[in-house]
């Protein structure tokens, strides 16, 4: 969870988090910190929720997740921040990331929330990752920030 003020940005990571894990975490997080003025919200999760292969699933808990962070905050500008396509993975695995992207682009349009989209920016880019093909290293935190950054300004 990254929330973004006029005067200060606040980040919440909470490590090999699952949409579900988010969600019961964010009510903590916008309690901590409901007297800021909160002007977005960028939600980035679900790659850790690819692997267990449950799309139904992921997408029902992408759905509560919006509408809780929804009521919780009306007056933010919520985006999701899409999946980023990971390095030697298997075609199976691809395909399931690519399919939560592409879905999430379309459930994001029909709930007037922004979606950002990083596949493209790190397709076949392993250059942003760490060994390990997942995580991203400073110079691919920095290129998602970045992106992030450019689309919560438009």
């Amino acid at each position: 969870i990254s929330q973004h003020t006029q005067s200060a940005v606040l980040i919440c990571k909470i490590c090999r988090a699952r949409v579900r894990d988010v969600l019961r975490r964010a009510l903590t997080v916008y309690e901590k910190h409901k007297n800021r003025a909160v002007g977005s919200i960028v939600l980035h999760a679900g790659v850790n929720d690819v692997r267990h292969r449950q799309s139904e699933i992921l997408k029902a808990d992408f759905e509560a997740l919006i509408e809780d962070t929804k009521e919780r905050t009306p007056s933010a500008r919520i985006f999701i921040s899409g999946p980023l396509p990971l390095i030697r993975r298997s075609n199976k695995y691809y395909s399931h990331l690519l399919g939560l992207n592409n879905w999430l682009k379309g459930f994001c349009e029909n709930q007037n929330i922004g979606f950002i989209d990083n596949w493209d920016l790190f397709w076949e880019r392993p250059r942003f990752f760490k060994r390990d093909g997942l995580h991203l290293n400073r110079f691919g935190a920095q290129v998602l920030s970045e992106n992030i950054a450019k689309v919560i300004r438009l």
